[in-house]
């Protein structure tokens, strides 16, 4: 197990470089940050000087806010406390489930940015683009691209958008650009 300011990482295999303040896990890793959040993976590199890891394999974070981010690799950086994928991945904040190739969780304003194609599903509506900001804590979305938000129960029912906003709790779409 290797400890650095406050987080923890246990795994069936940790490899620790005192000297290079440095560590490598592999097998069943688990990393519990000082402020709750839980990433587990098959295995994890962890550079306590820069405060930046790398977690590989059936990735899992899980952050104290309840939100749950699952890829096949995952950056996090301690210090501004932000996880970021390019392999695909899902985040689920239990409201909405969001598939994108790559995005950016900033831990905690609890908001996702999303560059490239993305999906999001909720309950009501199913909204895909390219390049989105979600903020979780409003419950809001601002959109940067082609952006269609359509009724899942009436399916011809839609908006569509290349610049706009979407206030998800106020249903409400301010369409900025080719509505």
């Amino acid at each position: 197990q290797f400890e650095h300011q406050g987080a923890t990482l246990p795994a069936d295999r940790v490899i620790v470089s005192e000297k290079e303040n440095f560590a490598k896990a592999i097998g069943n890793v688990l990393l519990v940050t000082s402020d709750g959040n839980r990433i587990t993976s098959n295995e994890m590199e962890y550079d306590g000087n820069t405060q930046k890891g790398v977690a590989r394999k059936n990735v899992v974070l899980n952050d104290s806010k309840g939100t749950i981010i699952k890829t096949e690799t995952l950056y996090y950086d301690r210090i501004s406390n932000k996880a970021f994928y390019n392999t695909g991945g899902t985040i689920n904040d239990g409201k909405s489930t969001m598939w994108t190739q790559a995005a950016t969780y900033f831990v905690d304003s609890k908001m996702n940015e999303f560059t490239g194609n993305y999906t999001i599903d909720n309950a009501q509506y199913r909204v895909e683009g390219k390049n989105i900001k979600q903020y979780q804590s409003t419950n809001t979305a601002d959109f940067f691209g082609p952006t269609k938000i359509t009724n899942k129960q009436k399916p011809s029912n839609y908006v569509y958008t290349e610049n706009g906003k979407y206030l998800m709790n106020q249903k409400e779409v301010y369409l900025n650009k080719n509505s």
